[in-house]
């Protein structure tokens, strides 16, 4: 059975404007400020409110404002005239507070929670370059105040030194928020990030330590390549048309912990180059699934 939590980290990034409509200083611009910039849904159908504040180039309040509420995937999520958002389904979009050509946009992800056994992950196949390369377990540090980053490469293909990246992790210099037991990063504090591949051949990644956590304003970037991948998804023998369809359903899935259900990520699909992207706020597990 389904159960479902839906978690809304919002970015908020303000577009500045003119204001040319009652103003004589060409110099005086709108601003539109979302609030809250960050909060949680629990349920499909859960709603928050947004608010936006609108000043003019001096700071003032304007109280008046007529304000323009839009969402760019109405399928995972809506919103009235009045700010109010509310959760309809899995995935990402953006709610775009207007006015006149002054915005800020909220960005909503909605995830979904769905037990292990209803899930079909991703393998990868057996053809010659397609399985990973070197070690099923690489680290790297992380340092506050550093972008550090991580790679796991693709066996090399015949006649070639070294293969694609097949998982590409970013850590920007002021991602890393908390230790696993809730201490703060100072600046120049550093953790060792490990990185373990799943020994069944799959598309599931374990990171460590458990419980580190990120910046959700500045999160850590994950990005997966699955050219490697197996795509005959209904497992018919063949490559074909039902496996095209099917391979638009493949998203990042985060697990807290082993044993735990899985969570949807919003994810970033570049199916023409066969990536799948997604911000992270915090560890254990990845993969990619359907």
């Amino acid at each position: 059975m389904r159960s479902w939590r839906i978690l809304i980290p919002l970015l908020v990034v303000a577009a500045l404007s003119r204001c040319d409509g009652g103003s004589t200083d060409p110099d005086l611009t709108t601003r539109v400020m979302l609030t809250p910039q960050v909060d949680t849904l629990n349920a499909l159908g859960a709603a928050v409110l947004l608010t936006a504040q609108v000043t003019d180039g001096a700071g003032n309040v304007v109280s008046d404002a007529v304000v323009e509420w839009s969402s760019l995937d109405p399928v995972v999520a809506t919103v009235d005239s009045a700010g109010r958002v509310v959760a309809r389904a899995p995935g990402g979009t953006g709610i775009v507070a207007a006015v006149g050509d002054a915005a800020d946009t909220a960005q909503i992800f909605v995830e979904a929670e769905v037990e292990e056994s209803e899930l079909q992950f991703l393998s990868f196949s057996s053809s010659s370059g397609s399985t990973p390369m070197g070690s099923a377990t690489t680290s790297f540090w992380a340092v506050r105040g550093e972008n550090r980053s991580a790679e796991i490469l693709y066996g090399p293909e015949a006649g070639e030194a070294a293969g694609e990246e097949l998982l590409t992790f970013e850590v920007p210099g002021n991602s890393l928020l908390e230790y696993p037991d809730g201490t703060p990063f100072d600046r120049g504090d550093s953790v060792q990030i490990t990185i373990h591949l799943d020994a069944e051949g799959r598309f599931v990644f374990r990171f460590e330590p458990s419980g580190l956590r990120f910046d959700p304003e500045h999160p850590a970037e994950l990005e997966i390549d699955y050219r490697g991948a197996d795509l005959d998804l209904d497992g018919d023998g063949d490559v074909d048309a039902e496996d095209d369809e099917a391979e638009r359903e493949l998203y990042l899935w985060k697990q807290e912990r082993e044993g735990d259900p899985w969570l949807r990520l919003g994810t970033v699909k570049l199916e023409d180059l066969d990536e799948l992207e997604a911000k992270i706020d915090g560890f254990t597990g990845f993969a990619v699934a359907r």
